[in-house]
């Protein structure tokens, strides 16, 4: 259904006749140029379903979602399905199709040039067993690296994708709760993962006083990654809150504010944007004078391991869409909240992330395993959202091709080919309840209030 209706409003078509599959993967799933009425339009489109029997589980998730919502229509109000592909997709749910049945089909191209890609990882937390098991004694150093080999192709794809980094950095001995510090190596990984920019303002940045916060900072810059939510000086402050990149010729401001430090104070003239809403609005007026032409806000609210939003983060988010923040990205409850979309009068409505949950952690405890990489699409010249979509996440930590870490899986991933992982059945067990778990309380069905032109979903592609 999702990938239906992103390919049917976001593509154009050359010949009728011509069959094109939205994801490599799954070349079973194809569509068919031929004639669906619009209006006074005419868009060519029809869903392409062999006449032959067994589709994998993937494919079946895929038509099921589409049965959930047969009478679905696109932001123009056209149906998106007539009653033969409704029969012929009702067909297709319980036949296998030999692969050398499968026709040839091509990938539609996207168009990179028009677009930016936005990421957004959750928690990167640095408890004890991860600083313990990241230790090479043969090499004498911490590698973090394998954590992320999964998820690194994802990430660097993106033009911008950004990570919110609850600890702090430092040469000298690693420690975990209640006084987050974890090594340099940290940072080298998140880089050489992809990781562009990272949010600072947490209720950990202060967790190693004074020295902590220059460490952390010094640090993040010495390695040429950009940062914002704390500075080392009012001087520096000015520059980076808001973080103002320009990407393809579009101006994106990032905006980073937590609820406190844990009562940790701030030594001047070190700073961190402990939230205030007249401090917020001064960031958010000075993003205008920049020239920003989208505005993103990644706040640390909510209370941990709280599954829902509570009524003061929906209120701050209301304040926040209602001064012109054009998305919302939230953290530190460590687990997955809902996500909203907030009606703003002459204006799109906002999207907002309650909580990504954690991005890596050494937390075990049921659903803490679980996050979420939101992905953002926006049009360059004008800074519309095009699509906003989530890539589910689990949090491992074990044995895999004989190096034992804590991994970032795409759970999608696993779900395609799990023989490849190695897990036993108590780990698949895990991983396949936190697949089901997202999928029922994150929907996965399009919500067109999102977005006029591509509604939240379930990015299958990534």
């Amino acid at each position: 259904n999702t990938l239906c209706q992103k390919w049917a409003e976001n593509t154009i078509v050359d010949n009728i006749g011509t069959t094109y599959s939205p994801v490599a993967s799954r070349p079973n799933v194809r569509f068919t140029v031929a004639n669906l009425e619009c209006g006074s339009e005419k868009v060519p489109i029809h869903l392409h379903v062999p006449d032959i029997p067994t589709y994998d589980v993937e494919t079946q998730e895929l038509l099921a979602d589409f049965l959930d919502n047969p009478n679905g229509t696109n932001q123009n109000g056209c149906a998106l399905y007539n009653e033969h592909i409704k029969v012929q997709l009702k067909n297709m749910l319980n036949t296998p199709i030999p692969a050398n049945k499968v026709e040839k089909t091509r990938e539609i191209p996207v168009d990179t040039d028009t677009t930016i890609t936005l990421i957004f990882a959750g928690d990167m937390m640095g408890h004890t067993s991860q600083f313990t098991v990241a230790w090479n004694a043969s090499e004498h150093c911490y590698q973090y690296d394998p954590c992320f080999r999964f998820v690194s192709e994802i990430v660097s794809a993106a033009d911008i994708a950004c990570v919110n980094l609850e600890m702090t950095i430092n040469d000298g001995p690693c420690s975990s709760f209640p006084f987050f510090s974890s090594p340099p190596a940290v940072l080298d990984a998140l880089k050489n993962a992809g990781f562009d920019l990272l949010f600072t303002a947490n209720n950990h940045i202060a967790d190693k006083g004074k020295t902590g916060i220059e460490s952390t900072l010094s640090k993040i810059q010495q390695r040429g990654l950009l940062f914002t939510g704390s500075a080392l000086d009012s001087a520096q402050r000015d520059t980076i809150s808001p973080l103002l990149i320009e990407a393809k010729g579009l101006k994106i401001a990032f905006l980073n504010y937590t609820y406190g430090t844990n009562g940790m104070p701030v030594h001047s003239p070190h700073t961190v944007n402990v939230s205030n809403r007249q401090k917020i609005l001064g960031d958010l007026h000075k993003a205008d004078s920049m020239g920003a032409q989208v505005k993103i806000m990644y706040v640390h609210w909510g209370v941990e391991y709280q599954r829902n939003s509570h009524a003061g983060q929906r209120e701050f988010a209301q304040f926040l869409a209602d001064n012109g923040v054009d998305l919302i990205i939230g953290g530190h409850p460590h687990v997955v909240q809902e996500v909203d979309s907030l009606c703003v009068p002459n204006r799109e409505p906002v999207c907002c992330f309650y909580s990504l949950g954690n991005f890596l952690s050494n937390q075990r405890q049921q659903y803490c395993n679980e996050s979420l990489l939101a992905k953002v699409v926006l049009h360059k010249k004008i800074g519309k959202v095009l699509s906003i979509s989530y890539i589910p996440l689990f949090s491992y930590r074990g044995n895999i091709d004989g190096v034992y870490q804590h991994y970032v899986i795409p759970i999608y991933d696993y779900m395609r080919n799990p023989d490849r992982f190695g897990f036993n059945q108590w780990e698949h067990s895990k991983i396949c309840f936190a697949h089901k778990d997202l999928k029922t309380n994150i929907s996965a069905e399009p919500d067109s209030s999102f977005s006029s032109t591509s509604p939240l979903c379930y990015d299958w592609k990534y």
